[in-house]
């Protein structure tokens, strides 16, 4: 049995965990043989929480290593999950009052995997490619995205027992990383709180790490007073307080933080639309905004002032629509706050319909209490007001009589998925928010069915907006060589073809799917506000859910990567790959005026660029980061041209692409 209390030796190296496809920011420890059971302590400065890192390399045969039961297991008998109408009050106590929700129910294997029992043997961790685990200081399990933590409690005790050691070795230092031959286990510590990330997946430090505190503030949002009861009484059970529905909103924010692109990069994704269309939307909420509450301070029993509204959304899919919040600035609401709030709403609908009202705690704009949160999808809201409004009354042939007849509802089989979400900080605001939403749908309804047709049809940016002369050329030139074709074949072989009568009366071509330049998959970051862009894949890609992720990570790690760097002028990696090329660039004025001067005018170049200084200024004033993804065969300057006319197509046009910054008397609109 490996003994590692007597194992902990202390070491120089100063590597980081997770082998790097190109770029190494400091050299990897060496781990001990497979068949040894020694345990390496590496310390090293993270730049971006400043703080010292404590890392450990173990080699532990899977087959033969051994478990300690380091935990007492919970009575069985005991309640995991608060009964149906149990809830949370302000001041973070449980309570009765609220009205019960429907259990949250997961789909996929996850649901299925977390009702079954698990047996707690040494091969759990090998399970899966991503495992998360949430555990109290005590070693209380809290939360485990696979399996039942009653029954792999003595894992949640090997995780406290090595925090606990890291600590007591280097006087109180935070350990953050461990590896075991092909799996790494990160932590993060937050007070009396361990949050515990295994992954196979390759993934980069800088981003587990940034998972597992984005996993913070979502179990904030949820407990926010979690610290405060353990601090008072540490080994308290907390999943008491962690209800079923709360379980899966953590797993799906895991499932985020691993696919979608806004998590990934830590940015707001925003809905494509047309500024016409947008701006509509944005004075509906913004006519609307405190609309409901009565004028000035409100006192009386049932009354509640209008400054408790905070914030409105509009959401569609995952992506920003539009936003609305207070005119003075001094209330923003953070990058982290914002991802959690749309997390959040994104379950609230798989628990419950119609009108929601939860509450909810945005910990990085305040930590020590609830804001509620109005949840609803203005489809169904629209569909209620057509139902209820009689279209025509027609008469009943068979009894002479006269009866109603209802206009047919928008999207009764299925959702709009266009979220109207509101932000309040008092609980009694729910009746004045859910009058200004009805408001809402009463204006959106005669447009509301467009509104919904042009937000699917530009959800997915494509590839040919940077390039379109070029994507229009090479489909005329396939159209005319097919039409040559046909022609040679009508005159060789005229027995083979239709007959006119039957010809199709004009040639329908698909989309050429390769991109001119090669060019597979883009994304943007703007400066302000945090807000990034990203095209469809390419179908030459032939994109796996599996294949994505690794991109995405490899991506993630080279952004790392670039921002290590303290040299201005190398703000560019470019990254050859079997797979696919990938360019991560800041762009500069001296960045993209060189490339274009330099590889601008060759002959074999798809598309002349030609680019100012001016406009190169005036470009980098906006756009943060480029991220482009390549066929593995196209050569470097090809990539880094492409790059250029990507940020110039997209730039030019930013405004239906991103959101805009208007500002009213009485409100701020992002």
């Amino acid at each position: 049995m490996m003994n590692l209390g007597e194992t902990l030796d202390t070491g120089s190296a100063d590597g980081r965990p997770g082998p790097s496809p190109t770029l190494s920011v400091g050299s990897g420890v060496t781990p001990a043989p497979l068949n040894s059971s020694t345990v390496h302590l590496t310390r090293t400065v993270d730049s971006e929480l400043g703080d010292t890192n404590i890392g450990y390399d173990i080699a532990v045969s899977p087959l033969n290593a051994e478990t300690e039961s380091l935990a007492t297991r919970r009575p069985s008998a005991l309640d995991i999950f608060p009964p149906a109408g149990l809830n949370r009050t302000d001041d973070g106590k449980p309570s009765s009052s609220h009205p019960a929700s429907k259990p949250y129910v997961t789909g996929g294997d996850e649901g299925k995997k977390q009702s079954e029992c698990w047996d707690a043997d040494e091969n759990f961790l090998l399970k899966h490619t991503k495992h998360v685990f949430i555990l109290t200081s005590a070693g209380k399990p809290i939360f485990s995205r696979y399996g039942n933590e009653n029954t792999i409690s003595e894992l949640f005790g090997v995780f406290q027992v090595l925090i606990t050691m890291a600590q007591q070795k280097q006087d109180g230092g935070t350990l953050h990383w461990i590896n075991a031959a092909d799996l790494t286990i990160y932590f993060h510590v937050d007070g009396g709180l361990y949050y515990v990330l295994v992954t196979r997946g390759g993934e980069s430090p800088y981003s587990c790490r940034r998972q597992l505190k984005q996993l913070h503030y979502q179990l904030l949002s949820l407990v926010p007073n979690v610290n405060d009861i353990l601090s008072r009484c540490p080994s308290y059970d907390l999943r008491r307080l962690v209800s079923s529905t709360d379980g899966g909103v953590l797993r799906q924010l895991i499932k985020r933080n691993s696919r979608e692109e806004c998590y990934m990069f830590r940015c707001l994704a925003a809905s494509p639309l047309s500024v016409a269309s947008r701006c509509h939307l944005t004075s509906i909420l913004t006519q609307h905004y405190r609309s409901g509450f009565s004028k000035g301070d409100i006192s009386s029993e049932g009354g509640v002032a209008a400054d408790c509204h905070l914030f409105s959304f509009f959401f569609f899919r995952g992506r920003v629509v539009c936003m609305v919040g207070l005119a003075d600035g001094k209330v923003s609401l953070h990058i982290d706050d914002t991802l959690i709030l749309l997390n959040f709403v994104r379950c609230l609908p798989l628990s419950q319909v119609g009108e929601i009202w939860a509450p909810l705690c945005l910990p990085r704009y305040n930590d020590t209490g609830y804001l509620w949160c109005y949840c609803t999808d203005m489809g169904a809201m629209v569909n209620e007001l057509d139902s209820s409004e009689s279209g025509y009354v027609a008469k009943d042939d068979h009894h002479g009589v006269e009866k109603p007849t209802a206009k047919e509802p928008f999207a009764e089989t299925k959702r709009s998925e266009l979220l109207l979400v509101q932000v309040a900080s008092s609980q009694l605001a729910f009746a004045p928010l859910s009058m200004q939403a009805h408001c809402i749908a009463q204006m959106l309804q005669t447009s509301f069915t467009p509104l919904i047709d042009e937000l699917e049809a530009r959800e997915n940016i494509p590839l040919s907006l940077a390039l379109p002369n070029v994507v229009a050329q090479r489909q005329q030139e396939v159209h005319e060589k097919i039409s040559r074709l046909l022609t040679r074949a009508e005159q060789q072989y005229p027995e083979c073809l239709p007959s006119a009568s039957h010809a199709p009366s004009s040639l329908q071509l698909p989309p050429v799917p390769v991109h001119p330049y090669g060019l597979q998959w883009f994304a943007l970051i703007l400066k302000q506000p945090s807000n990034v862009i990203y095209s469809e894949p390419s179908p030459a890609m032939k994109l796996d859910p599996r294949l994505k992720k690794r991109q995405l990570r490899l991506l993630v790690r080279l952004r790392y990567e670039l921002a290590l760097r303290t040299n201005q002028n190398e703000q560019l990696l470019v990254l050859n790959t079997e797979e696919v090329n990938v360019v991560v660039m800041k762009p500069t004025p001296n960045l993209l005026t060189s490339l274009v001067q330099q590889f601008g005018s060759r002959d074999e170049c798809v598309n002349n660029v030609s680019l100012s200084s001016g406009n190169a200024t005036a470009l980098c004033s906006h756009l943060q980061e480029l991220l482009l993804l390549f066929s593995p065969h196209v050569p470097k300057h090809q990539m880094l041209l492409c790059a250029v006319s990507v940020a110039v197509g997209v730039m030019a046009r930013e405004c239906e692409l991103s959101l805009q910054q208007p500002r009213s008397s009485k409100s701020r609109v992002w």
